[in-house]
């Protein structure tokens, strides 16, 4: 799994957060549907009156504009092996 994102996805999701995500989603969620959930989980919730962005687990979210791209090498792999047989 390749996991492609901007600064406002990293500058509050570690390494661990993005892995545990993923994993957690894996066989329920295709690529695009992951990406999606990793993009909401940085944005987190509007605090009402306060006017900021908040995660789940209380951290400050990201004010940042954020994008993520999810892709599974398995299909990357077989994507190149069909390539290399129809030439």
């Amino acid at each position: 799994m390749l996991v492609m994102g901007s600064d406002g996805l990293w500058d509050v999701m570690s390494n661990k957060n993005v892995h545990d995500l993923i994993s957690d989603n894996l066989k329920d969620l295709n690529c695009q549907a992951l990406a999606r959930e990793l993009v909401l989980g940085a944005r987190g919730n509007l605090v009402p009156q306060e006017m900021y962005w908040e995660k789940k687990d209380g951290d400050l979210a990201s004010g940042d504009d954020i994008t993520a791209i999810v892709i599974k090498l398995d299909n990357v792999k077989k994507t190149l092996k069909r390539h290399q047989q129809l030439q």
